[in-house]
């Protein structure tokens, strides 16, 4: 069997997962294809609709899971402590405990999910941890955290300045620059990436 060098996509021979997104997830890791995936769509009371969206989500193992949805998602935020403020964390996660299935396309069963995971109320809060996060959606389950809520003590209903955008997006502004100092040789084009060394 041959270990080392790889031509992914080329007929002939099976394809891994890693052939799928293993260059994506060097690239960007967990992210979100535009600012427009996966934003904020409304706010009401303790609930949070998340717009339509593209994304990866990372499994820690090399390669990421493309996501995709094409309508919104209601995630709701649990009840705010009456004496402390808290911070959550709204998370987007594959759950692995659901068997992915031909009879579906692009595994449409409900194997990718959003949930708010609540962080402890404190006169000084923290967002969830790693663990806490894993905790509340299951151990193993990839996931990436799209926005924290700060939950006010004693609040009844969100507002939108109550939510902190954490989306990575994996977009490429035209003529970014890579460090300071760094400069467009003649003749480069929009979109192209220059670093100075």
């Amino acid at each position: 069997m041959f270990m080392a060098n790889k031509v992914y996509n080329m007929a002939g021979g099976s394809h891994s997962a890693e052939a799928y997104s293993a260059f994506e997830n060097a690239m960007y890791g967990s992210c979100v294809a535009t600012e427009n995936d996966y934003a904020i769509d409304s706010v009401s009371g303790m609930n949070v609709v998340l717009g339509t969206g593209y994304g990866l989500i990372s499994t820690g193992t090399g390669y990421a899971r493309r996501i995709g949805s094409d309508s919104t998602n209601n995630v709701t935020v649990s009840a705010a402590s009456a004496s402390n403020p808290r911070i959550d964390a709204i998370v987007a996660y594959i759950d692995m405990a659901v068997s992915p299935s031909t009879s579906y396309t692009d595994n449409s069963n409900n194997i990718l999910k959003f949930a708010s995971v609540a962080g402890s109320p404190s006169a000084s809060p923290t967002a969830p941890s790693a663990s806490a996060i894993t905790n509340a959606i299951g151990a193993g389950n990839p996931y990436m955290i799209l926005y924290y809520v700060n939950v006010g003590a004693g609040v009844s209903s969100l507002t939108t300045t109550a939510l902190v955008d954490n989306r990575k997006i994996a977009g490429i502004e035209a003529g970014p620059t890579i460090s300071s100092g760094s400069t467009a040789p003649s003749g480069g084009n929009d979109g192209d990436i220059y670093i100075q060394y």
